[in-house]
C-alpha cells in the first residue's frame, strides 16, 4: 500500500496522467481487497478530477474501481451508478476487457439486490461471450463462471425447496480452469468458499468444512475478502452439527469484525446467525435481541437502495435468508 501511494505521488509529480489514474485505482483496489479499508479506498479515488477530465478512459477505470469499493461497503446505490458510468464509457471507447469485468461486478451487485433472474441472465451471457472468443483466457472464463455460481447460490438460498440450478458445476469448472495457472490465492479461495456455501445450503456440513480446509491450503491466513464468509460457514456448519456454542463464537467473530469494517450486510449476517445459535442454546431473550439488531441493520441498508432498483427483492431475499 505504501509503495502504491508513493507511485501515485511520483506519477502525478511527473505529470503522467494515465499512470496517476492507474496507480490510484490500484491503491484503492488493494486497500479494499486486502484491508477492507473503504474510507481510505474512496479517498484514493477522490482527487482525480484533473486527470479524468483529460484521459477519456480514466472515467471507466475509476468508475469500475469505485463501483467495486461501494459494492463491498454495501452502498449499492452508488455502486450501480458508478458501474453504469464505467460500462458506458468502456463501451464507447471499445475497452472490451474492462467492459467484461464491469458487467461481472454488476452481476454481483444485482445478486446482492435480489434481482436474481436479471443477474443470472447477465452472468450466462458473460460466460458465453468469453467462450466465443477464438482463444478464451482461462482465468477470465473461471472468474465469469464463479460469478454465475454465486448468482445460483443466491437463488438456492432464496428458494431452497424450489428449482434453483445447482451452483456447484459452474464453480467446479471454474476451479478446473484455474489448474496449472499462475497462483491467485484470493480468487481460488473465493471459489472454494462459494463451493463450501453450496454444501451448507444442501445440508452437508462435513463437506463444507472439507472445502474450507482447502481454502486454508491455497490461502493460508485467509484473505480479508473471504475471512467473514469462512466464519459464517463455520457457524452454520456448527449449527447443523448440533454445536451451538461453537456457532455462536463464529457468528460473534463475524459480527464484530464486520462492525469494525463498517460492512452492514455482514453485520446483519452475523446477528442473524447469533440469533439462531442463541435459540439453539435456549437463550430466547438474547436471541430476540439479536434478531432485533439484525432488523435495525437491515433498515440501515435498505435505504441505500434506490426505489425501482431492487428494494423489494432485496427485502424478500433477506427475509427468506433470515428464516432459512
Amino acid at each position: 500500500v505504501t509503495r502504491l501511494g508513493e507511485a501515485k505521488v511520483a506519477s502525478r509529480t511527473a505529470g503522467r496522467l494515465r499512470a496517476t489514474i492507474r496507480d490510484s485505482a490500484a491503491l484503492a483496489f488493494t486497500l479494499n481487497e486486502s484491508r477492507r479499508a473503504f474510507g481510505e479506498a474512496r479517498a484514493a479515488l477522490a482527487d482525480l478530477a484533473p486527470e479524468v477530465a483529460v484521459v477519456a478512459e480514466g472515467r471507466a477505470w475509476i468508475g469500475q474501481t469505485r463501483g467495486i469499493v461501494e459494492r463491498d461497503a454495501g452502498d449499492f446505490r452508488s455502486a450501480l451508478a458508478d458501474l453504469d458510468v464505467a460500462a458506458a464509457q468502456a463501451e464507447r471507447l471499445g475497452m472490451a476487457g474492462l467492459l467484461t469485468t464491469t458487467r461481472q461486478v454488476r452481476v454481483l451487485v444485482l445478486t446482492l439486490l435480489g434481482r436474481l433472474e436479471e443477474a443470472e441472465t447477465l452472468a450466462v451471457e458473460g460466460v458465453a461471450e468469453l467462450e466465443r472468443q477464438p482463444e478464451p483466457w482461462p482465468d477470465a472464463v473461471a472468474k465469469a463462471l464463479n460469478s454465475l455460481g454465486w448468482v445460483r447460490l443466491a437463488r438456492l438460498a432464496a428458494d431452497p425447496d424450489g428449482a434453483a440450478p445447482d451452483p456447484r458445476p459452474a464453480l467446479e469448472r471454474a476451479l478446473e480452469l484455474r489448474q496449472g495457472r499462475p497462483p491467485n490465492p484470493q480468487e481460488d479461495a473465493n471459489m472454494l468458499v462459494n463451493l463450501a456455501l453450496a454444501e451448507i445450503l444442501y445440508g452437508r456440513p462435513e463437506q463444507a468444512l472439507g472445502r474450507l480446509d482447502k481454502v486454508r491450503e491455497v490461502a493460508p491466513g485467509l484473505p480479508a475478502l473471504v475471512r467473514p464468509w469462512v466464519w459464517d460457514i463455520e457457524g452454520r456448519a456448527a449449527l447443523l452439527q448440533g454445536r451451538p456454542t461453537d456457532a455462536l463464537e463464529r457468528f460473534e467473530r463475524l459480527r464484530d469484525a464486520a462492525r469494525v469494517a463498517g460492512t452492514v450486510g455482514l453485520q446483519w449476517r452475523g446477528e442473524v446467525g447469533r440469533g439462531r445459535a442463541l435459540e439453539a442454546l435456549g437463550r430466547d431473550l438474547d436471541a430476540e435481541a439479536a434478531h432485533r439488531a439484525a432488523e435495525v441493520l437491515l433498515d440501515r441498508q435498505v435505504f441505500q437502495i434506490p426505489l425501482g432498483a431492487g428494494r423489494d427483492t432485496f427485502l424478500d431475499d433477506r427475509d427468506s435468508s433470515a428464516r432459512h
